[in-house]
């Protein structure tokens, strides 16, 4: 999909993982741990590495495995601090050229004042391509975040971006933008709904990949018991549109857009062990008739949390 690894960092950095251990250091300030293990197979219509636009107009099936930490600590009843690491792994079983391995390193320090929470957080990805380096990925964030009461929060963020490409340098780029998500949860939290805006604007060393975007999701998400089951269901919905601001090498003005649709369910088989479905559908329109294309990946994992 369309910023696949850049949209995948964005989500982690705002996502915790689930269970926790916790304890009181000597110094009375709380402390938890969290992690998660989880491996699937996938099916993927059309293969797509977004970042260098490249195309497969091939089907092809994976092997995927995650490994995610995360730890808080609660440093005062008004400061709080988390620390998040990821590591992926895809393997295709045929086009091996679109091999996947991303870690992702995440570090977060929150102020809560008596009218807004104030934070800091730096976001760092490595992803390599077919075992070969592939983009190094760093984003500054600078939020304010509230809960307007109970049932409703709101985070707005200023994110700076710095993209290192470990081969085609003159994709290299800095990038400035803002997003505004909104949560409303229902029923104790069992429901929950989202949305949220996006606006950024890119500037590479070769100015035909310079681009204004912006880009708009929703997500709504369930939690139910059915025979005894704790079940989850989501449903997500995201819309991206760039406009390239100067022509390509074959004197092209470019613009794409991406429109992302996804499904997903999943059971509790133990108190510590979900089973994960998903299903994800996306259509990108673009003026390169190479960019136009579909793609739908169907997946099926075993989360273990710790």
């Amino acid at each position: 999909m369309k910023n696949s690894i850049l949209f995948g960092v964005v989500v982690y950095s705002l996502t915790s993982v689930a269970g926790s251990a916790e304890f009181t250091n000597a110094k009375d300030a709380k402390v938890s741990f969290a992690g998660q293990a989880s491996a699937g197979w996938l099916h993927n219509s059309s293969l797509v590495v977004a970042e260098l636009d490249k195309v497969a107009a091939k089907a092809d099936n994976a092997l995927f495995a995650n490994l995610k930490f995360h730890g808080k600590w609660q440093v005062s009843d008004k400061l709080t601090s988390n620390v998040n690491y990821q590591y992926s792994r895809k393997d295709y079983q045929e086009l091996n050229d679109y091999d996947l391995d991303i870690h992702q390193f995440g570090i977060d320090a929150q102020y809560d004042f008596s009218a807004v929470s104030v934070g800091l957080r730096h976001d760092l990805a490595k992803a390599s391509l077919a075992g070969e380096g592939f983009l190094d990925l760093n984003i500054s964030s600078v939020y304010l975040a509230k809960f307007i009461n109970p049932e409703l929060y709101v985070r707005g963020a200023l994110n700076f971006k710095d993209k290192k490409f470990a081969q085609i340098t003159q994709r290299d780029a800095d990038n400035e933008g803002v997003n505004v998500s909104v949560f409303q949860f229902f029923q104790g939290g069992r429901t929950m709904l989202s949305g949220g805006l996006s606006v950024e604007s890119e500037d590479a060393i070769d100015s035909q990949y310079d681009y204004d975007n912006w880009g708009i999701n929703t997500k709504a998400s369930h939690k139910f018991d059915m025979f005894g089951v704790a079940n989850q269901v989501q449903l997500s919905w995201r819309y991206q549109a760039s406009d390239y601001q100067q022509p390509n090498n074959n004197n092209e003005l470019r613009a794409d857009s991406l429109i992302n649709y996804e499904a997903q369910w999943q059971i509790a088989v133990h108190a510590k062990v979900n089973l994960v479905s998903k299903v994800e559908h996306g259509i990108s329109h673009s003026t390169l008739d190479s960019l136009n294309y579909t793609q739908t990946v169907g997946s099926l994992q075993v989360e273990v949390n710790f």
